[in-house]
């Protein structure tokens, strides 16, 4: 489930993005602070049609609520859906000449689950690695790079940095603490 918070700024929701922020507020979730990823999906297409962004993050924390519910059935099946929904919104970049070719799709979860043989239910500072996150990158900026093992670590803290240099812009001149941009990820950004 993604984080519960409104999904456009106050004043910029276009009436699809209003009407999926009244079903958010309508439809009780199991975590009192998350909403359910079919929104964020949705949300997503929405944001397409009407914003065109060059980069899109699509994160999607619901099998992470089903995972500390210990709901096994529940996780395969948000894991399942989110599947779903990543094919289905690069589809959708892919078949408009707007994106084709020139937006990003960054897809994370809301954070790690570590590099361990512990309950895999939990994830918290007694966790080795649970700082750790996986990430996704398509798109024309980003090198087919496979997956990444310990060489390709990267944290969340790094992904608000490595959207801005997709964008051509440098997070860290305006917030100088901030994380590093992946720099894999950005081997061909223009």
């Amino acid at each position: 489930m993604g984080f519960r918070t409104k999904i456009a700024p106050p004043g910029s929701a276009t009436p699809g993005l209003a009407e999926i922020e009244r079903w958010m507020e309508d439809i009780p979730s199991e975590a009192r602070d998350e909403h359910y990823d079919t929104f964020a999906y949705r949300a997503a297409l929405e944001y397409i049609e009407t914003v065109q962004p060059r980069v899109l993050h699509l994160a999607l924390g619901e099998p992470d609520t089903w995972a500390h519910g210990r709901h096994y059935d529940s996780y395969l099946t948000s894991i399942r859906n989110g599947d779903r929904f990543i094919r289905i919104v690069w589809e959708k970049l892919q078949s408009l000449p707007a994106y084709r070719g020139t937006t990003t799709l960054l897809l994370s979860p809301d954070h790690g689950r570590g590099n361990t043989t512990q309950d895999w239910t939990g994830h918290n500072a007694k966790i080795p690695h649970s700082e750790e996150t996986s990430l996704a990158a398509l798109g024309p900026d980003t090198p087919a790079l496979g997956e990444r093992g310990a060489d390709g670590t990267a944290t969340q803290g790094q992904l608000a940095a490595t959207m801005a240099a997709l964008l051509g812009e440098n997070f860290r001149e305006s917030f100088p603490g901030a994380a590093a941009p992946i720099a894999t990820l950005l081997a061909t950004a223009k």
